[in-house]
């Protein structure tokens, strides 16, 4: 029996060693843009770095808690003017001898603690209210919140440090038997250096575990704080690809105003957080959703260079680097500067990740990673990083204070953002009492046919030049006045989906002759025509563009083909996957573009998804990056502006590009419905009201028509519509599938209707900000002000399908009788 017991040990051994290589290697996925940093239990459970010890759960009693002014005495004053005082705490106390107490272990131990519960910060105090905002939370080791109702424990020692860490630094282990990525926390991996510098400090963070010192900037502005870094002074000891420790994430005062669970009273904690997810999503604090994943969202997307091999999740996304934490009268917004287009938007509750702080903070992804799958296998796939320096030169977050006597609203937090775009150059470009209705119109489309038996894929009309007239005469004819049109797919290379950079109308949809009949019709009736230029993706080479050489190189070396997916199970086509364009062609693309247009006197135009999609470029010997993407991106905007384009229509618009859009179209009605989020809020509308005529997605889209009709007036937004001339069953197998619902002769009357009541409502408020919103269940109250007038107040009850301006009804039984709100 003996025997047996010993030969069951040891295959049990065996197994467990075959197992062990497996555990080393990360799994990583595309469909996720960046792992986000996150107080987490990884130092507990996971592979532990050189040099660094995994740490038991202290079971010493806990610290007193501090008050903010008990605090507050062991900081000194860094900087101040008549705003704020910069203070900071660099955690060193005085040593106190204390008698030995038997089964004590050495004193050198005791004197450690005292330190691990004073971790350095800064207090951020405001004059006007005394309102003291920390860069993490002053009784992070003090907290006695449980974590775990089973076991009755708090926090371990090792979410104090982390929640304590003013940095958060990620970095790649680059060892070929390895290739793992992991989260370093300043509170327990690094030491600090510290410099007085003009209006705040210095600090340098080395970070023993990965050999890297990152030197962090904190300087108080007349508006807040601003930390700040400079990543070509970031130091990597060994950044070689066989063997190195490289940077690839870092977080900048991630726990900068984390609210705890409880306040000192015993009383819960009562706030919220904003975050940027569609049209905007609120976070409440303690909201009981630990269970659920933590918001992690990438500030304008996802970067489509990499490419997922299963179809990416369905969700909005965050158009502005913007975040908030509220309570009270008193809020906390972080803006994302410089950096921002590497940036990626987090908030977690009480309760998620063992730890019991409610907070949201930005993360800058430093390198790219992508997924290479040696020898076509995709179970024997490599994780490779992006090489060479880092390419952004700086990131920053803003922290800016605000209160009100009265509590602050969404419209605050949205003011914060708009103000820092007026302050970049956002200017209003709305006029008084107008609103105007939005139409996308489709052009041609691929379509295949037989020829003598032999398949082609011809260009074929779904809304000729002719066509698109008559739909607009209808609009006319019911009375829809300031129509902001958007043609799709007008030229020969646009309908078969190549590069397009000239100004030719299809002669398949008639031609430049009926094209400029639409255009002087157009004037007539002082609407407005948006040709669209989308030339974001290829499928096949033409003069001047070349797949091999005008196609973006992930940074696996792999060209970047953009994959259509399954329906059914989500899996890549294989058959479809046109090229992704280098944004280092963008250049010649916008040059060529205003240069055409201009030669045709058209000087209006959008250039489709350019103003919301971000790509990369690794190319070698040119490598493009996503912050230096957008800068192209907006130099194209400039050059167009001050090359006599006097009309730029964004189809959504990335925070950077609104102070170029004329007209904002599909602006989100929604938010992505993460798990962790409570209710959507119109940060995205409160932010342009009054500054950019815009609009809401597409109504008919929708599958509520209803509720998007509603939340358009809710949200102050103009209605827009996709509409083609043909009937619906002939987009069937084309690349139009999905307008199965824009049959012109369907939504006509409809949209007619819904704009008379809309224009009603929200023409003369056109110019006003919205000032405050509030929102009790499926009633919504936006309330529009400007200087000089009487408040503007439109409440929308979605559950009752009533709408109300200054307490006045507004009837709504035209449209309930034909339809137009039931869909």
């Amino acid at each position: 029996m003996q025997n047996k017991k010993w030969k069951k040990m040891l295959v049990f051994a065996l197994v467990l060693t075959m197992l062990a290589p497996s555990s080393s290697i990360l799994a990583s996925s595309t469909d996720e843009d960046v792992d986000a940093v996150t107080i987490d239990n990884t130092a507990d459970s996971g592979e532990q770095t050189d040099g660094e010890d995994e740490e038991e759960e202290d079971d010493d009693e806990l610290p007193p808690k501090m008050t903010d002014q008990e605090a507050l005495g062991f900081c000194k004053v860094v900087a101040e003017n008549d705003n704020f005082t910069l203070y900071y705490d660099d955690g060193e106390r005085e040593e106190v001898e204390e008698e030995p107490v038997e089964g004590d272990e050495e004193d050198s131990k005791s004197k450690k603690k005292k330190k691990e519960v004073n971790p350095p910060r800064f207090a951020l105090l405001v004059k006007e209210t005394g309102k003291i905002w920390w860069s993490n939370p002053i009784n992070a080791f003090a907290d006695d919140t449980i974590i775990d109702p089973v076991k009755g424990k708090t926090m371990k020692d090792t979410q104090r440090k982390q929640i304590a860490s003013n940095v958060v630094l990620t970095f790649a282990d680059l060892r070929q038997g390895k290739r793992t990525t992991k989260a370093l926390y300043s509170c327990s991996d690094a030491t600090e250096k510290v410099k007085e510098i003009q209006n705040g400090l210095e600090i340098s963070y080395y970070f023993k575990s990965c050999q890297i010192t990152v030197p962090v900037k904190y300087v108080l502005e007349e508006d807040g704080l601003r930390v700040s870094v400079d990543t070509t002074k970031i130091v990597e000891k060994n950044n070689s690809q066989e063997d190195g420790k490289v940077i690839t994430n870092i977080a900048l005062a991630p726990q900068f105003g984390a609210a705890p669970a409880t306040n000192l009273d015993g009383t819960v904690a009562e706030g919220y957080m904003v975050i940027p997810d569609g049209t905007g999503a609120v976070v409440n604090y303690n909201n009981g959703k630990s269970d659920y994943a933590i918001y992690s969202q990438k500030i304008y997307g996802r970067d489509y260079t990499a490419v997922p091999l299963s179809a990416p999740k369905v969700t909005e996304q965050a158009y502005m680097p913007v975040l908030a934490t509220v309570s009270g009268n008193d809020a906390l917004v972080s803006i994302a500067e410089e950096g921002h287009a590497n940036a990626t938007a987090n908030a977690q509750v009480n309760g998620q990740n063992n730890q019991s702080y409610n907070s949201c903070y930005f993360q800058f992804e430093l390198r790219s990673s992508d997924i290479y799958y040696m020898s076509g296998d995709v179970g024997n796939k490599l994780t490779v990083f992006e090489k060479g320096d880092i390419s952004t030169p700086s990131v920053s977050v803003k922290f800016t204070p605000i209160s009100d006597d009265e509590g602050v609203n969404y419209a605050d937090v949205a003011k914060v953002y708009r103000d820092y775009l007026v302050d970049n150059g956002l200017t209003s470009s709305v006029e008084e009492n107008k609103y105007n209705f939005y139409l996308d119109l489709y052009g041609g489309v691929l379509k295949q046919k037989s020829i003598l038996g032999i398949p082609f894929d011809l260009k074929t009309s779904m809304t000729s030049f002719e066509e698109a007239k008559k739909i607009l005469e209808q609009f006319d004819e019911n009375g829809v006045e300031d129509m902001v049109v958007a043609y799709n797919d007008w030229t020969n290379k646009l309908i078969k989906e190549n590069i397009s950079t000239k100004y030719k109308p299809s002669g398949t949809l008639g031609g430049k002759s009926d094209f400029k009949d639409l255009k002087e019709y157009m004037s007539g009736i002082d609407a407005e025509l948006y040709p669209t230029m989308d030339n974001f993706t290829m499928n096949s080479s033409t003069w001047g563009y070349w797949t091999l050489t005008n196609t973006a190189i992930r940074i696996s070396n792999a060209y970047s083909r953009q994959s259509s997916y399954s329906i059914a199970f989500g899996v890549e086509d294989r058959d479809v996957s046109p090229a992704l364009l280098t944004p280092n062609a963008y250049g010649k693309v916008f040059g060529e573009i205003i240069e055409s247009f201009g030669d045709n006197d058209q000087s209006s135009v959008s250039f489709g998804n350019y103003s919301t999609a971000l790509v990369s470029d690794f190319l070698k010997r040119e490598k493009s990056v996503r912050y230096q993407s957008m800068n192209t991106i907006i130099s194209g905007y400039e050059d167009a502006i001050e090359n006599g384009v006097d009309g730029i229509l964004c189809d959504g618009a990335n925070g950077y590009l609104i102070k170029y859009a004329d007209h904002i179209t599909d602006v989100p009605l929604y938010s992505s419905g993460y798990n962790l989020s409570d209710y959507d809020i119109p940060l995205y509308q409160m932010v342009v009201h009054g500054y950019v005529p815009y609009a809401s997605e597409s109504i008919n889209k929708t599958s509520d028509v209803q509720e998007a009709f509603l939340l358009s007036i809710a949200y102050g937004a103009g209605l827009h519509y996709d509409m083609i001339y043909e009937n619906a069953s002939e987009v069937a197998d084309t690349e139009y599938n999905d307008l199965y619902y824009a049959y012109h002769g369907a939504w006509i009357d409809t949209a007619s209707k819904q704009n008379k009541i809309a224009s009603s409502i929200l023409a003369p408020v056109s110019k006003m900000t919205i000032s405050d919103f509030k929102r009790e269940g499926n009633v919504l109250t936006t309330t529009y002000s400007a200087e000089g007038k009487s408040d503007v107040v439109v409440v929308v009850d979605l559950d009752n399908v009533t709408v109300t301006v200054n307490g006045v009804g507004v009837d709504l039984e035209e449209i309930k009788m034909t339809g137009g709100l039931m869909g």
